[in-house]
Protein backbone atom coordinates (compact mmCIF):
# COMPACT_ATOMS: atom_id res chain seq x y z
CA UNK A 1 0.00 0.00 0.00
CA UNK A 2 1.12 3.53 -0.63
CA UNK A 3 0.93 6.51 1.70
CA UNK A 4 -2.56 7.98 1.52
CA UNK A 5 -4.13 4.75 0.29
CA UNK A 6 -6.66 3.38 2.73
CA UNK A 7 -8.00 0.49 0.68
CA UNK A 8 -6.69 -2.06 -1.81
CA UNK A 9 -7.07 -1.22 -5.48
CA UNK A 10 -6.91 -3.89 -8.16
CA UNK A 11 -4.21 -3.12 -10.68
CA UNK A 12 -2.00 -4.73 -13.28
CA UNK A 13 0.99 -6.77 -12.14
CA UNK A 14 4.38 -6.30 -13.71
CA UNK A 15 6.52 -9.30 -14.38
CA UNK A 16 9.25 -9.28 -16.97
CA UNK A 17 9.86 -6.86 -19.78
CA UNK A 18 8.90 -6.94 -23.43
CA UNK A 19 10.12 -5.31 -26.57
CA UNK A 20 7.54 -4.56 -29.21
CA UNK A 21 8.02 -4.00 -32.91
CA UNK A 22 5.46 -3.41 -35.64
CA UNK A 23 4.45 -6.48 -37.60
CA UNK A 24 5.34 -4.69 -40.84
CA UNK A 25 8.91 -4.01 -39.70
CA UNK A 26 11.49 -5.74 -41.89
CA UNK A 27 12.52 -9.19 -40.68
CA UNK A 28 16.16 -8.12 -40.54
CA UNK A 29 15.34 -5.31 -38.11
CA UNK A 30 13.59 -7.65 -35.65
CA UNK A 31 16.38 -10.21 -36.06
CA UNK A 32 19.07 -7.57 -35.38
CA UNK A 33 17.25 -6.24 -32.31
CA UNK A 34 16.86 -9.74 -30.85
CA UNK A 35 20.53 -10.43 -31.56
CA UNK A 36 21.74 -7.15 -30.05
CA UNK A 37 19.76 -7.69 -26.84
CA UNK A 38 20.92 -11.30 -26.60
CA UNK A 39 24.57 -10.47 -27.17
CA UNK A 40 24.51 -7.57 -24.70
CA UNK A 41 22.14 -8.91 -22.05
CA UNK A 42 24.86 -8.74 -19.40
CA UNK A 43 24.64 -4.96 -19.56
CA UNK A 44 20.98 -5.03 -18.46
CA UNK A 45 22.05 -5.47 -14.85
CA UNK A 46 23.46 -1.94 -14.80
CA UNK A 47 20.14 -0.15 -15.30
CA UNK A 48 18.32 1.49 -12.40
CA UNK A 49 15.72 -1.28 -12.49
CA UNK A 50 17.43 -4.63 -12.77
CA UNK A 51 16.39 -6.64 -15.80
CA UNK A 52 16.88 -10.34 -16.15
CA UNK A 53 17.40 -12.29 -19.33
CA UNK A 54 16.92 -16.02 -19.63
CA UNK A 55 17.70 -17.49 -23.07
CA UNK A 56 15.48 -20.46 -22.25
CA UNK A 57 12.40 -18.27 -21.98
CA UNK A 58 13.27 -15.05 -23.82
CA UNK A 59 11.04 -16.02 -26.73
CA UNK A 60 7.95 -16.82 -24.62
CA UNK A 61 5.43 -14.09 -25.25
CA UNK A 62 2.23 -15.28 -23.56
CA UNK A 63 -0.02 -14.95 -26.59
CA UNK A 64 1.61 -11.93 -28.25
CA UNK A 65 2.78 -12.89 -31.75
CA UNK A 66 6.54 -13.16 -32.09
CA UNK A 67 8.00 -11.31 -35.06
CA UNK A 68 9.35 -13.76 -37.67
CA UNK A 69 12.79 -12.09 -37.53
CA UNK A 70 13.08 -12.55 -33.76
CA UNK A 71 11.77 -16.10 -34.07
CA UNK A 72 14.41 -16.92 -36.69
CA UNK A 73 17.16 -15.59 -34.41
CA UNK A 74 15.95 -17.53 -31.35
CA UNK A 75 15.67 -20.73 -33.40
CA UNK A 76 19.17 -20.28 -34.86
CA UNK A 77 20.55 -19.89 -31.34
CA UNK A 78 18.71 -23.00 -30.21
CA UNK A 79 16.53 -21.16 -27.70
CA UNK A 80 13.39 -22.31 -29.54
CA UNK A 81 12.78 -25.68 -31.09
Amino acid sequence: MLRGMNKKIRTVGRSGESFFIRDDAPEKVAYDIAKAIDESHGLLKWYIRIYTYDPNTVWENFGVPLHPGAERYYKEKGYMK
